[in-house]
């Protein structure tokens, strides 16, 4: 089993995260390699203009987190998830795109996809992303949250009780701006704080939710004040 790096994971030695990123366009391919490696938590990416490029190479190079290209038909956007789960069943699949339709969206996340970012995604997004997906969690685009909450968060009249999350009053801000599709950089900015102790507040507020990802963050907050759970501290 593959261990996750020391400063994503408390427990196991410490390794970096492989990464590998499936894109046809040349220029958008280099981008992202550009990006993604020059994270510390990164060891290596690896580029490739095709899914079969990908299962094509070394057996022992196996990658923690595929980066892979939104593919318009949406039949062959399966298949090729479905290749990559078979021939590298420990990697976790994060879809790039330019746009695609809330439903498709809404619909590969269901089926496992453990994210959804968007090529207008800011490059800090992008790389919180990928270390998101490879903490388990799932990260989507802030272009995309509001509308999945409307496919995924259940109605307030049938909710089941849940836990009360007991957020601080600059974390439900935090929070609040996130569902808004605000960035960090946006958040730093407009609390006059640095973007690390905004990284910071949200990692406890997700700590606080027991979610990995702003879109699991965002929905369970706002079903929680919707019926009314939420305790909200003063002390940040």
């Amino acid at each position: 089993m593959n261990t996750l790096p020391d400063r994503l994971s408390v427990a196991g030695p410490p390794k970096l995260l492989r990464v590998a990123v499936v894109q046809g366009d040349v220029t958008v391919r280099e981008g992202l390699r550009w990006h993604l490696g020059g994270l510390p938590e990164i060891e290596c990416v690896k580029t490739y203009q095709s899914i079969q490029g990908l299962l094509d190479a070394d057996s022992l190079w196996s990658p923690h987190v595929v980066m892979i290209e939104h593919a318009s038909d949406a039949l062959q956007m399966r298949r090729w998830l479905a290749r990559v789960r078979v021939a590298i069943p420990v990697a976790r699949c994060l879809v790039y795109a330019d746009s695609a339709p809330i439903g498709e969206v809404a619909e590969l996340l269901q089926q496992g996809v453990a994210g959804f970012v968007l090529s207008s995604d800011s490059r800090t997004f992008l790389q919180d992303a990928v270390l998101a997906v490879a903490r388990g969690g799932m990260p989507v685009s802030p272009q995309l949250t509001r509308q999945l909450m409307q496919v995924f968060v259940v109605p307030p009249w049938v909710a089941k009780p849940m836990p009360t999350p007991e957020l601080s009053t600059r974390q439900k801000e935090l929070i609040e701006g996130l569902s808004r599709g605000l960035r960090y950089q946006d958040l730093a900015t407009q609390m006059g704080v640095s973007i690390e102790t905004v990284r910071t507040h949200v990692r406890r507020a997700y700590g606080k939710l027991h979610v990995n990802s702003r879109t699991e963050a965002v929905a369970k907050f706002v079903r929680a004040c919707e019926i009314g759970r939420t305790t909200v501290h003063s002390v940040a």
